[in-house]
């Protein structure tokens, strides 16, 4: 007797087709008072060959630290200013990407 799979075994196929949520980069520097932060985004099978990787700033990312938050703009780039002492970002691209966090030296 044949038949369709079992439900279990239909999600597990169907959720293996669905893209995983992406890395983000994140780099951050002290500039006075201020963090300066830049977020990009990186997809694998970029070009031609399908070989090569495509890097590219995130708009639109949310960027907190010390209780100060702001929004990457179209060059993935946001400054903040933190209170004092802090020494770590977080970033929330959104459902597409993976939340990240960074250590300010």
């Amino acid at each position: 007797m044949t038949g369709p799979k079992p439900l279990d075994e239909r999600c597990t196929e169907i959720r293996d087709l669905l893209p995983r949520p992406t890395a983000l980069g994140v780099s951050a520097k002290r500039a006075g008072k201020n963090i300066a932060v830049e977020v990009t985004s990186a997809y694998d099978g970029a070009g031609a060959a399908e070989q090569g990787v495509d890097r590219r700033p995130l708009r639109g990312a949310t960027v907190t630290a010390g209780g100060a938050t702001a929004t990457t703009n179209d060059h993935g780039r946001a400054v903040l200013r933190p209170r004092a002492g802090t020494s770590t970002v977080s970033v929330d691209g959104g459902a597409s990407f993976l939340p990240a966090r960074v250590d300010v030296y």
